[in-house]
């Protein structure tokens, strides 16, 4: 399930941490969000948690697109953890630039 926030598309559950700047630590330092490298004309986007990190979630962004007659103009291959790149979110439009989010945790010592 996802919507769509002015110009940001998001997982509503991921929704907090996309809005969150990329590598911006919360209040209690524990969680951040990192962006991975745009994803353009279809190409996947992967972001990864840093090492002494683990995903706790994740998302994505992307402009809109939509048709002349308002129609959404593209879907969601993929959103959600990667099955090839550890510890990484990896997103997927069909035509369009998209950017993964991932949020990740500090490891306790």
């Amino acid at each position: 399930m996802r919507r769509v926030l002015g110009n940001v598309a998001v997982t509503v559950f991921a929704a907090a941490a996309v809005f969150m700047a990329a590598g911006t630590a919360s209040a209690d330092d524990s969680t951040f969000s990192v962006a991975g490298p745009v994803g353009k004309d279809g190409a996947k986007s992967v972001a990864q948690c840093p090492a002494g990190s683990h995903l706790i979630g994740g998302g994505y962004r992307s402009g809109p697109a939509f048709t002349n007659g308002g129609s959404p103009a593209d879907f969601v291959d993929s959103n959600g953890p990667s099955t090839e790149t550890p510890n990484a979110w990896e997103a997927k439009l069909h035509v369009y630039d998209v950017r993964a989010i991932a949020l990740c945790e500090r490891d306790r010592a």
